[in-house]
């Protein structure tokens, strides 16, 4: 009796107090490849974290784009991860190390987020999409990770094969079902006299629609 007469009392706020959206957090980690620049081009290559062929593997080095264009964008089968329209990135947190062959070549690695959308004759669920024509592409989040241009944050000390981690703030909203690929780069002021390597530990904080 005290139970049903509980439940009638609390019953007109049960929806209020209802949650809409649940949090959770994305992990992955990988080793980046940092290329040296290719002849005659004028930026350094950005790679995606999630390889086109085997999804999730442990060498980041899909190729995002071409050298020609200072930013990254999505080209044909690009892959990345599923987020549903209404969630919220609240943060990415980067925990990592430059490999020891990194050593007087890279100056600082940069990252960007980049949301992926099917234009309006395509989408993701019927019709589906494939090439760079049938997408827009938004960087959400640009930055470097040693000497970040965001957030009030300091550069760390020195370029060494020393873990260090950082959050990036991001709190932005996807109004659309996308695909959030996570992209980096040697910054352009690196010389690079070849491939050099960033071991990283990624961590997405997101609030996802119930």
């Amino acid at each position: 009796m005290i139970k049903q007469a509980f439940q009638r009392l609390i019953k007109p706020y049960l929806s209020v107090i209802k949650p809409t959206h649940y949090r959770h957090r994305l992990e992955h980690s990988g080793r980046v490849y940092l290329y040296k620049r290719e002849s005659n081009k004028p930026y350094n290559r950005w790679v995606g974290s999630v390889n086109n062929s085997y999804g999730e593997h442990v060498n980041w080095s899909s190729k995002m784009g071409t050298t020609s264009q200072d930013s990254p964008y999505y080209s044909n089968y690009q892959r990345g991860y599923i987020v549903k329209a209404g969630t919220r990135l609240r943060d990415i947190t980067i925990h990592g190390k430059f490999g020891s062959n990194a050593t007087n070549q890279v100056t600082d690695v940069q990252f960007a987020l980049l949301e992926v959308v099917p234009k309006t004759d395509y989408d993701m669920a019927k019709k589906g999409y494939y090439a760079t024509s049938h997408v827009s592409s938004n960087i959400i989040l640009r930055d470097n990770w040693f000497k970040p241009i965001s957030d009030n944050q300091a550069s760390f000390d020195i370029v060494d094969n020393w873990f260090r981690r950082r959050t990036f703030n991001i709190d932005y909203i996807f109004n659309e079902d996308c695909i959030l690929i996570l992209c980096f780069k040697p910054d352009e002021s690196s010389s690079l006299t070849k491939t050099c390597y960033f071991y990283a530990d990624v961590v997405f904080d997101f609030d996802s629609p119930l």
